[in-house]
C-alpha cells in the first residue's frame, strides 16, 4: 500500500501548500491594508498642516498691515467719532430717519476703523462712508442754507464748512510731515463736522 501512502502525503503536501499560500496572501493583505492607514494618516497630517499653515498666513497678513495711528493717538479720534451720535439722535427727533441712520452708521464706522487705524477693509470703508455722508449733508445744507438769505444760520454754517476744510488739510499735511500732533486738527475736524451736522439738521423744514 506504499502508493497509497504516498498519495496521501502528496494530498498533504498540496495542502500545506495552499495553506501557506493563502497564509501568505492575507498577510500581504494586512500588510497593504497597514500601508494605505499609514497613508491616510499622513494625510489627515498633511491637511492639519495646511490648514495650521493658511492660519498662519492670515496672522502674517494681519499682522502686516502699516499701522497709521497708535493708540495714544487714534484713542481721541475713536472718542470724537461717536460725537456724530449726538446729531444722529437730532435727527431721529426731527423725523430725518435716513439721515439719522447715514451719521450712526457713519460714527460705528469711523470708530471701528480708529480703534485700530491701518490699511485694510475698516479704513476703506470709513473713507467710503464719510465722502457719501459729506456729500448727502453738503447737499441738504446748500438746499437750506443759502449764501445770500437773511438766515442766521448762514455765518455760522458756511464759516464752520470753510474751518472744517482748512482743519482736514492741516491734518493730512501734519500727519505726512510726520508732526506729533496731526489728530488734533482731525479731532477738531471731527467736532466741527458735528456741529455743521446739527445746524443743516436744524435748518430742515
Amino acid at each position: 500500500m506504499w502508493w497509497w501512502r504516498r498519495g496521501t502525503q502528496k494530498i498533504n503536501q498540496t495542502n500545506e501548500t495552499n495553506e501557506t499560500n493563502e497564509t501568505n496572501e492575507t498577510n500581504e493583505l494586512i500588510k497593504k491594508n497597514n500601508e494605505t492607514n499609514e497613508l491616510i494618516k499622513k494625510n489627515n497630517e498633511t491637511n492639519e498642516l495646511i490648514k495650521k499653515n493658511n492660519e498662519t498666513n492670515e496672522l502674517i497678513k494681519k499682522n502686516n498691515e502699516i499701522i497709521i495711528a497708535e493708540w495714544h493717538e487714534s484713542r481721541w479720534l475713536t472718542l470724537s467719532s461717536l460725537f456724530f451720535i449726538i446729531p444722529s439722535f437730532y435727527g431721529y427727533r426731527q423725523k430725518l430717519y435716513g439721515h439719522a441712520l447715514l451719521l450712526l452708521l457713519t460714527s460705528a464706522v469711523s470708530a471701528n476703523y480708529w480703534r485700530c487705524a491701518t490699511y485694510s477693509w475698516r479704513r476703506d470703508a470709513d473713507l467710503i462712508l464719510a465722502k457719501i455722508t459729506f456729500g448727502v449733508f453738503a447737499i441738504t445744507g446748500a438746499n437750506n442754507v443759502k449764501p445770500w438769505s437773511n438766515r442766521c444760520e448762514t455765518i455760522p454754517g458756511y464759516g464752520g464748512f470753510c474751518l472744517v476744510l482748512y482743519c482736514y488739510h492741516m491734518s493730512a499735511k501734519m500727519y505726512q510731515e510726520k508732526r506729533p500732533y496731526w489728530w488734533r486738527y482731525h479731532f477738531i475736524f471731527h467736532l466741527l463736522l458735528t456741529w455743521e451736522q446739527l445746524l443743516i439738521l436744524s435748518t430742515v423744514e
